[in-house]
């Protein structure tokens, strides 16, 4: 299970895809683990930019 505690982007960089890279890159690399299961992501209901983030690379809400 890969697991990240926090991720701030500052402002400067915003736009620039580096959350976003950061992210592909994650993933890809837990992919390549035989025992890879799976990402929980977990975020603040009133954090707007990152949950906006997030659905837009494909996370959903259970």
């Amino acid at each position: 299970m890969l697991g990240l505690d926090e991720l701030f982007i500052c402002r400067e960089h915003c736009g620039q895809f580096v959350a976003r890279t950061f992210i592909d890159a994650r993933i890809d690399a837990e992919r390549t683990d035989p025992t890879f299961a799976g990402i929980e992501l977990k975020t603040l209901a009133g954090n707007a930019l990152a949950n906006q983030f997030f659905a837009s690379i494909g996370f959903r809400k259970k």
